[in-house]
Formats: C-alpha cells, structure tokens, sequence
C-alpha cells in the first residue's frame, strides 16, 4: 500500500488527484491518502446545490462549496474534520476477469481499515446502515464511493473537533424557525471523537494536529504503507482536471434545466428526484438527482429512458433489464417507479 498527503486544504484539489488517479493512474497496489480541508459544504455528485446549502450564509461564513465526484448527501468538513481515501487497483479473479462491481468489498476495506486503526487507539467504533461509522451510538464518519473501469475510490470524513454549530448554520434548513432545532438535532446524532476522548479521557492530544500525528503514525503501522510522490507531470494533468471540472464553477453549482414533470421520494437508501420533458407522450429528456449512493455516473441510466413512452409498464420493462445498483445504490426499481408514477 502507498501513502500520499498534501498540504493542500481544497477539497477540490484533492477530488481532482481521485479522479487523476482513477481515470489516469495505472495503478497497481492500493493508495492511501489522509487530507483536511478549509471549512466547506461537500455535496453529492447529484444533488442540487441550492437545496442543499444556504449559499448566503456559506458566503458570509467563507465556507467554500465543493461538488463531489460520489453519491450521497452533503456534508460539512473544516479543519477539526479528517478525510480519507482508498483508491483500489482493479481486481481480477482466477480467470483474468476484472470485477464490475468492487464497491462492496472496497467499502468493506474501508471501514474495516478505519475502525481497526480508531480501535488501535482505544476508540470503539463501528459500522452501521449503508455508510455510517458510529461511536457511542452516534455518527462520527460516512462514507461514499465512484468507480471507473474496475478501480474504486471509498472516501470519508472523521469528525474529531468539527464546528457543528456551523455546520447547521450553511447546510439547507427549510424554515428558518426550525434553524435553532436543527442544530440540537445535529448535536443529538453527530458526535466529534474529541468529545468522546475528553469523557473517557483517553490521551489524544489536545489539539486537531497532535491527533493528527497520532493517527497518521497508527494508520501508517497497521497497514504498513510507504510514502508515494506525485511526479511533475501529474501535478499538471491533475491541474487540468482541477479546471475542467472540481474547481470549475459550472461543475460545482451546475443547473437542473426546466422539465415538464419534477418528483421526488425519499427512501431508506436515499432521496430520488426525477426531472422529464415529456413530448408527444416519450421522454424527451431527463435527469436523476439525490443522495442515493450510486458509484457510476447516473447519465448512463438516463440516457437509457430517453424515448421511452412515459408509461410505468415501459420503464418497468426497461428497468428490469438494467443493473441499477451502479447507478443507484440500494435504490430498486420499484422504488424508481413509485417516485415517477406513484
């Protein structure tokens, strides 16, 4: 296993390395890397920013929006906040054949990893639901996935010192009277470790960067990764990347056009919204947003309903041929065509 760090504190930057390395990268044993970021609202792939962020207060609190390359719902990282990220070689069997579909066993590595080094540190953490590392009954990380061509990046964040009282200030609340709730309702479910080292006073350091010295020095121990450089030449490719698409304003807050019909349905695995022009009776265009939790780009799904006759028996027809757990997570089609039809 390798080890990347950079100084960098953009979320943006460090997307751009994934995706380098995914897409770009041949990579042939797995790369570990441990980043921080400015205070920041990270949102899923295919979410809508405006739902999900209250732009004013983010701009008056320097809180930068970032877009990233996974599913899932957004979350609020600052300098009391670490991140990681897994990025898998492809993996193959006996055979030769590549695995089309390594998000399990990547995420599995993931929380496995990270639960193993917090455990080395006397922190009882553990996996619950489709993304969630708990202590003490409440969340202290989440987790969220994309792939490309049999390679899988599984990222996450760890709470230790994290601001959450402006956390609830810039992520979206519907009514404003529900503002002062909302942040007793992240406090009663998200728990920095922090917190829980100073209750059970466990010797963590005092401050973000002594825990940060000693989880780096754990996790580099358990898993016995020596430190990878980036070369000149991908510090360029990964600054085009950076402009062309994670530093990129029209990425990062990028406009659902107008349609004829907008549903929407939450669902245990996510929230599903649904955007069709409807012409004639076919679907003329379309576009899928949520949380949901998928690992591939959802066009692809989309682009397989365009000219469909907008009838639930067709699309249960055409979705019963598809895979939709690349594109959807643990979102089934039944689910898909309740949020359309139902």
């Amino acid at each position: 296993m390798l080890y990347l760090e950079s100084g960098s504190l953009d979320a943006a930057y460090h997307f751009s390395v994934e995706d380098y390395l995914l897409h770009h990268a041949d990579l042939t044993q797995p790369i570990i890397m441990l980043w921080q970021t400015k205070p920041c609202v990270m949102i899923g792939q295919y979410q809508i920013v405006e739902l999900e962020v209250d732009k004013n207060r983010a701009t008056e609190k320097d809180v930068a929006i970032v877009r990233r390359p996974s599913g899932g719902g957004a979350i609020f990282t600052d300098a009391g906040t670490f991140l990681l990220s897994l990025i898998l070689p492809v993996n193959t069997d006996e055979s030769g054949a590549i695995d089309a579909f390594p998000q399990k066993e990547a995420r599995t590595q993931f929380a496995e990893l990270l639960i193993e080094v917090l455990s080395e540190m006397r922190i009882p953490a553990k996996l619950e639901g489709r993304n969630d590392i708990l202590l003490a009954g409440k969340k202290i990380s989440g987790m969220a996935q994309h792939l490309h061509a049999g390679k899988s990046c599984t990222h996450g964040s760890l709470l230790f010192d994290a601001d959450l009282g402006l956390l609830a200030e810039v992520l979206r609340v519907d009514d404003e009277k529900f503002r002062t709730k909302a942040v007793k309702s992240i406090r009663s479910r998200v728990l920095n470790v922090k917190e829980y080292a100073d209750a059970q006073e466990l010797s963590l350091g005092n401050t973000t960067e002594e825990f940060a010295q000693q989880f780096k020095s754990t996790l580099l121990a358990k898993t016995g990764a020596t430190p990878y450089q980036l070369s000149e030449e991908q510090g360029v490719q990964i600054g085009h990347i950076y402009q062309e698409k994670y530093g990129n304003l029209d990425w990062i807050h990028r406009k659902t056009p107008k349609f004829d019909l907008h549903v929407s349905k939450r669902f245990p695995a996510g929230k599903v919204e649904v955007f069709l022009k409807v012409t004639r009776g076919a679907v003329a265009d379309c576009a899928i947003r949520g949380d949901f939790l998928g690992t591939v780009p959802v066009d692809a799904l989309e682009k397989q309903l365009l000219g469909l006759a907008y009838q639930r028996e067709v699309f249960d027809d055409v979705l019963s041929k598809i895979d939709l757990a690349p594109y959807l997570g643990s979102i089934t089609a039944e689910e898909f065509l309740s949020c359309v039809f139902d």
